[in-house]
């Protein structure tokens, strides 16, 4: 009897040890996740604990968020610029190019890549105009376009500019049309090329009659010169100061 109450007491003690044990383990195991959730969901060795993907490792969701739209329009390279050394030939409208590339018909997108423009693009209007670099860029509202160059005015300050044949600001009258009577040759061919003070004489071709274009020299307000140069498609006004008879302006439209 006495040996089977003995034996009853130290399964008792057993059943005791057992129970204190697993309550230690439960509170460990609270504690250890409530520092987890304090730390970010980290583990006491610093890593993360994967509680998501029940196995499935390295599995991510595809994502289908679409690049946002590029904006940017698709300038075309500049046009090569050629200047032609035939002056004895009449000028072409593929020679009506500017040093930077910039041609009239060109976009207005077009216009302020070649040019380096880095102004505001103006309010929306029937016309508009930039400046840069001393040279004035106007363009007219167009269907296709949306605004197309139409005018380009080059002013006096705008030494580093040229139109065809190197024609620029400051030449001379004489290195433009020659001077038959020095048989100096300019970069035009001139047929007539004394300053008679004429309303207009022409330098070749004759007006609208000759398709392939023409040239002429006016003497303006009885004051100072201007060569204006008719090609199939544009035209050039070159305007020369009354005293120094020196590249002042150039306007160039289309025609």
């Amino acid at each position: 009897m006495k040996t089977n109450t003995v034996r009853l007491i130290a399964l008792l003690l057993c059943l005791c040890l057992c129970l204190v044990v697993g309550l230690v383990a439960c509170k460990q195991k609270d504690k250890t996740e409530d520092d987890t959730a304090a730390d970010g969901g980290q583990t006491q060795d610093g890593t993360i604990p994967d509680i998501f993907n029940n196995g499935d490792q390295g599995t991510t969701q595809p994502d289908n968020t679409e690049p946002p739209a590029d904006d940017t329009p698709d300038i075309p390279p500049a046009p090569e610029v050629v200047r032609s050394q035939a002056y004895d030939t009449r000028v072409t409208a593929d020679e009506i190019i500017l040093h930077n590339g910039v041609q009239i018909g060109m976009s207005y997108d077009q216009v302020a890549a070649y040019s380096g423009y880095e102004g505001e693009k103006p309010a929306d209007a029937d016309t508009i105009s930039i400046d840069w670099q001393n040279i004035t860029y106007t363009f007219t509202a167009d269907a296709e376009k949306g605004y197309k160059l139409t005018y380009v005015y080059v002013a006096e300050e705008a030494a580093q500019a040229s139109i065809f044949r190197d024609i620029k600001i400051g030449d001379s009258l004489e290195s433009v049309i020659g001077d038959n009577s020095k048989q100096v040759t300019g970069k035009i061919p001139a047929k007539d090329t004394e300053l008679k003070k004429w309303a207009i004489q022409f330098l070749y071709g004759y007006e609208d009659t000759d398709p392939k274009g023409y040239a002429d020299l006016r003497f303006i307000a009885l004051s100072y010169y201007t060569v204006n140069v008719f090609t199939t498609d544009y035209v050039v006004n070159i305007t020369f100061a009354r005293e120094a008879m020196t590249v002042k302006w150039i306007e160039i439209s289309a025609r």
